[in-house]
């Protein structure tokens, strides 16, 4: 199956981008933009503004301007994130006591206590 994507911004580096795509077998199954296209010589389907884009389908920014380009991907970004689930996440500190007569006592990412290499001087 081939790979099916939606691309934000359709005028002429849009259309670049389109035919790269296209080169590399990806389906572009429709744009996104400010206002539907008068001349869509790709003839795909508007999807209104990316606000409202599908956001399972993958997207392929198409616009020129680097400012808004990033200002569109953080928008989305944080789109994703408000969907996605919070996994948190728990690291301890670890203190370990020992003589000053015990060398070799270390301490591991998974709080392992490893005596193989501790020994009394």
């Amino acid at each position: 199956m081939k790979k099916k994507i939606n691309i934000i911004g359709y005028s002429g580096h849009a259309y670049v981008c389109i035919e790269i795509a296209l080169l590399n077998g990806i389906i572009i199954d429709g744009y996104c933009d400010l206002n539907k296209k008068n001349e869509n010589p790709y003839e795909l389907n508007y999807l209104g503004e990316e606000q409202n884009m599908n956001s399972e389908r993958e997207v392929f920014i198409c616009i020129a301007d680097n400012i808004i380009r990033k200002n569109i991907y953080k928008e989305l970004d944080s789109l994703v994130l408000e969907n996605s689930p919070i996994i948190p996440l728990y690291y301890d500190k670890v203190m370990r006591f020992s003589q000053k007569n015990i060398e070799g006592l270390t301490t591991n990412p998974v709080n392992q206590l490893n005596l193989k290499k501790v020994y009394k001087k």
